[in-house]
């Protein structure tokens, strides 16, 4: 049963797929792989090897390949061992902003679960659509010390940057049954990232170069 969902699975995405050319192809249920695609893309070397099918074969290997019956995913339980698969350790923990502003401001990124309808009801009307984001950077006030959006990707978007206000992304993780982030234990390697934003008085946001 477990080598047919594999070999389903490797047959719908037709073999190896690099991960720079994963972001636009989500479908269905792959924001679980896509979350954790999008991070190593922050770790790892930008002419890495790893593809799609190796996160499959790795999730199939962690016991975390699932099938819905029309597609596979990626089970939650499978998102840290494959981090560490790559050398990117990484712990479960509650959400909250203490702690999800700290990852941020120390250049971690956090995996965060969500109900996607309370995030962005235009997008993810269903209530209670499980969806998964990847929290990387922070949006502040212009003295610099009052935090007001999160910055991160939710790859149904094509990999572009997205802002949350806090409260938003708060209700959203809190409206989740599992209200948890998987949080980076290392910083990320990845290059021109800016230290923060700072939002400017007419709601629009300008990077702060990282010193």
């Amino acid at each position: 049963m477990h080598n047919d969902v594999v070999r389903a699975a490797l047959s719908e995405i037709g073999g190896v797929v690099h991960l720079e050319s994963i972001i636009d192809q989500q479908e269905g249920s792959m924001c679980g792989f896509e979350a954790v695609e999008n991070v190593l893309q922050l770790y790892v070397a930008v002419d890495n090897s790893i593809s799609h099918t190796d996160l499959v074969t790795g999730a199939y290997r962690h016991g975390a390949l699932g099938w819905t019956g029309s597609s596979y995913f990626l089970d939650i339980k499978g998102y840290e061992p494959l981090l560490r698969d790559y050398g990117i350790p990484s712990h479960w923990t509650p959400f909250s902003h203490e702690t999800l502003i700290e990852v941020v401001w120390s250049n971690r990124v956090a995996i965060v679960l969500v109900d996607g309808s309370q995030l962005d009801p235009g997008s993810y009307a269903a209530p209670g659509s499980f969806h998964v984001i990847v929290v990387t950077n922070i949006v502040t006030d212009a003295t610099r010390r009052t935090a007001l959006k999160y910055v991160g990707i939710d790859s149904n978007f094509g990999g572009r940057e997205r802002e949350w206000p806090l409260e938003l992304l708060a209700r959203a993780a809190e409206a989740c049954p599992h209200c948890s982030m998987l949080v980076t234990d290392i910083p990320a390697r990845w290059p021109h990232r800016s230290a923060h934003y700072v939002q400017l008085p007419d709601n629009t946001t300008v990077p702060v170069s990282a010193e």
